[in-house]
Order: structure tokens, then sequence, then C-alpha cells
């Protein structure tokens, strides 16, 4: 029996060009339908915003330097990490893998996983001059519609649950999205400097 067809479908970071600097992959985060859930459910807990902060303008913030301290609950330190985690995992596997597509080197970069944001709002308004690209981590796709359109009219298709998209900020200058309908579309997304401009916190 073969079963390509069924390794292929679980391969993490199967990778899809949108441009020629616009890199996509698949199946970058595991079980990603368990993150909006989790991070719903650890906002129930005021003694992680220390962490993850509350939401504020349907934002949140994650402090990493206070990881490793406890909330007095087991369970709610070790949901926070997962969901940190899985973004850090998999934005520097991106990233690597960016850098690796066209010919970048990565030392010339800095991902700054000190000012990663979950958000849940419809349109993601990306606009800072002194950062050079954008990670963005999908964390689902059960809404209508949500395609994406950047400048030079490339569609990306509603992107999928679990998905890294990596995009120059330059990209969103002009870009379109297709406001879902219905649902709430989870993403977290981090920031690249160029080392020159690299924040200190």
């Amino acid at each position: 029996m073969n079963n390509n067809t069924a390794f292929e479908q679980f391969t993490m970071f199967n990778f899809i060009p949108v441009t020629n600097n616009i890199l996509y992959w698949n199946n970058a985060l595991s079980y990603s339908d368990l993150l909006p859930n989790f991070i719903e459910w650890i906002d129930s807990y005021e003694n992680s915003y220390n962490k993850i902060s509350k939401w504020e303008n349907n934002k949140k913030s994650i402090n990493i330097d206070l990881l490793k301290d406890t909330t007095g609950s087991d369970l709610l330190d070790k949901r926070i990490l997962y969901v940190v985690n899985s973004f850090i995992m998999a934005f520097e596997i991106c990233f690597e893998r960016y850098c690796q597509q066209l010919n970048i080197n990565q030392k010339d970069y800095y991902l700054d996983i000190k000012n990663m944001i979950i958000d849940k709002n419809k349109k993601i308004v990306l606009n800072d001059d002194s950062v050079a690209f954008y990670v963005i981590a999908n964390l689902n796709d059960n809404f209508d519609n949500g395609e994406i359109f950047f400048s030079e009219r490339n569609m990306l298709s509603k992107p999928q649950a679990a998905s890294v998209l990596i995009v120059p900020v330059s990209e969103f200058k002009k870009y379109e999205i297709k406001d879902n309908t219905s649902g709430i579309r989870y993403i977290a997304y981090a920031p690249i400097y160029q080392n020159n401009m690299e924040v200190q916190n």
C-alpha cells in the first residue's frame, strides 16, 4: 500500500511561493485548531496577564521574559508555554527558510520575538516603516472569505489554519483583504528588523 499521499498531507512546512518575495508555508503550527481556544481560555484568568496581556483593541502582547514565572496554576502555565512556543518555533523555522529561499544573509536581520502580538481583528494593519518584514501565523480559517490581495495584485487565497506568511513591509503599503463575513480571524505576528534597526528592550 502506498501511503505517500497521507504522508504529504501531514508534512509540516509545506512551501508555497506567493510572489518573488512573499513566501507562505502550510502546516507550520501543530494543532492550530486548539490555539484560539487556548488563547481565550488563558484570557479568562487574570493571573495570566503578566505573560500574555488581556485583550485590548482585539490585541494581546506576549512578555516572553516572564514565561518562566508561575501563575500558581500548572495547567495555565503549560498552556501559555504551548501557545507561545508554537509561535516562536514556527516563526524561527519559517524565517530561516525564507532567508535560504531568497539567498538572504539571516545575520543581517533580527526576528523580534519579544514583540509578538496576537490579533483577532478582521483586517491586518501592519505599516511600521522601521520593520523590514512581518512574519504572520494564521491560527484559524473557520470564517467566510478572507482572501488577501497584495500591491502587485497577487492574490493569496484565504490563508489556511496553521499557515505562516512572511511579507516585506513595503508590500503592506497597498494591500486589500476581503473581510470575513462571519467568525473571527486569529493571527499572531512578529516584526523582523534589519540588525541596525534592532529594537532594544
